[in-house]
């Protein structure tokens, strides 16, 4: 299956598949065993939620992560990371956001950035550390993955 054609799942579930991978000869988990596993929410939680989300018929579900797993054909790939910034939610007189920014080392402080120096942008991991250093003027926005 081609790269653009995986699923994309979260860095967790794959973590979760890896492992099955690594240890099914090991622990002698068939893949009766593993579904079972799955279908009963026991031992992998991310992989049964997004069993138990999926919109497909669960029977080509249960293929997806036999093949996955057992017969090493990728049917999944791991989601970019999320990257967060906060800005302001509107701009100055001169069409420019102000950001929260890292100009010494010490705190985070609100600042214009220029195309030179987005580099001290803060880039928050989760939304929700982002969310912190918001106030009514700002909003917590997502990075696109080239930004």
């Amino acid at each position: 299956m081609s790269e653009d054609n995986l699923e994309v799942v979260s860095q967790e579930m794959i973590d979760e598949l890896d492992g099955i991978k690594r240890n099914f000869f090991k622990y002698d988990i068939s893949p009766l065993l593993f579904l079972n596993k799955v279908l009963y929410g026991e031992e992998y939680p991310c992989i049964t939620k997004w069993y138990e989300n999926s919109r497909n018929y669960k029977t080509f579900d249960q293929i997806k992560l036999i093949k996955h797993v057992y017969q090493n054909e990728p049917q999944f790939k791991a989601e970019k990371p999320k990257k967060w910034i906060v800005r302001t939610k509107n701009t100055d007189d001169d069409g420019a956001y102000w950001y929260i920014a890292d100009l010494n080392d010490v705190f985070y402080q609100l600042h214009r950035a220029y195309n030179d120096d987005v580099r001290i942008i803060v880039k928050f991991d989760t939304r929700e550390e982002a969310e912190e250093y918001s106030t009514p003027q700002c909003e917590v926005v997502e990075l696109n993955e080239d930004e």
